[in-house]
């Protein structure tokens, strides 16, 4: 299953790349910035525009949202499917893709007996640095062609909501059309420990391939 998880996040980061190449072609045929370029490192020494490749800083980005979300529901995933054998992988399937009709109390359980990102907690807190790594590092393997090196973020702008409405239910308890989790925050109300505790699960994640930025709401 989480072979299969990579293997998606992959194809997804690769067509992300393809769908912003579009954009980067249809920026250089009309949306050029002239006035913008004017005052970016690089394009009047090379003549270029900023959405051609003239600046200096050329990156390009793709941006999370929903990570906890993510990092929660794989957790759950992992404790009652593969640890504890409590219910079999089809049945919880089932029970999510049913949007957890008449299964309330399954529902509470995945969101009250797990533990959830955000709260100091190690062993969910080492599924989250690795889930962000592959995430990241992943990104970063990809050029544009404006042969700047892509880089991850993680900020929503409250995008988190309007991708909630169209995202089917998930594993950590959420029902469909709910929002999903915002930037790189922990969902809302599983924080349990107080803001030291969630700042400390964020500090633990690598931010050497995340320079395109985040947020923590």
């Amino acid at each position: 299953l989480y072979n299969a998880f990579i293997r998606q996040l992959k194809h997804n980061i690769e067509f992300s790349v393809k769908i912003a190449e579009i954009g980067d072609v249809e920026a250089m045929k009309y949306a050029q910035h002239p006035f913008i370029s004017a005052t970016l490192d690089g394009c009047l020494e090379n003549g270029k525009d900023y959405v051609c490749g003239g600046a200096k800083y050329n990156f390009s980005s793709i941006t999370a949202y929903g990570f906890a979300t993510l990092v929660d529901s794989l957790y759950n995933i992992k404790k009652v499917v593969y640890d504890q054998k409590s219910i079999s992988l089809p049945e919880l399937i089932e029970i999510v893709n049913s949007d957890f009709k008449d299964e309330e109390v399954s529902r509470q359980k995945l969101i009250n007996n797990y533990e959830k990102w955000g709260n100091d907690k190690t062993e969910i807190d080492s599924l989250a640095i690795e889930l962000w790594d592959l995430f990241t590092q992943e990104v970063a393997k990809h050029n544009s062609i404006r042969n700047g090196q892509y880089n991850a973020g993680a900020y929503s702008m409250g995008i988190h909501v309007t991708e909630g409405i169209l995202t089917r239910p998930t594993t950590d308890g959420r029902k469909a059309g709910s929002p999903i989790s915002n930037s790189l925050s922990p969902v809302n109300n599983v924080e349990k420990n107080g803001i030291t505790a969630i700042l400390n699960s964020i500090a633990k994640l690598n931010y050497d391939y995340a320079m395109n930025g985040i947020a923590v709401n």
